[in-house]
């Protein structure tokens, strides 16, 4: 019988940000299947699924708004499940305003 020895986390990501969801297994050999809101998930150009030694990994290399869910890696025996939330990105200052004179020019009459 499979246990995850260490389940899924919850995840909040800012949007375009590399997510990495990670379990590890009490076994090295067990196939898992990642599921998001019940669809499986397969490897595509954005996402990666990775099996290295007892740990199994669900990688999206630019998380969008689209990818919030939740996500289940399912190995048969035992299933771990977390919450991917997905924020825009906190915009910051990166050049601060500056006081700026304003001369009127008129014409003496």
């Amino acid at each position: 019988l499979f246990r995850s020895s260490q389940p899924l986390e919850n995840i909040k990501a800012p949007e375009k940000e590399k997510v990495v969801m990670e379990c590890e297994l009490s076994r090295p050999n067990v196939e898992v299947k990642w599921f998001k809101d019940g669809s499986q998930v397969r490897p595509s150009k954005k996402i990666s699924i990775i099996s290295q030694g007892s740990k199994r990994s669900l990688i999206i290399h630019k998380c969008e708004y689209d990818d919030q869910g939740t996500y289940v890696c399912d190995a048969v025996d035992d299933k771990s499940t977390a919450t991917l939330t997905v924020h825009a990105r906190d915009i910051q200052i990166v050049k601060p305003l500056e006081d700026v004179e304003v001369m009127k020019i008129g014409r003496a009459h």
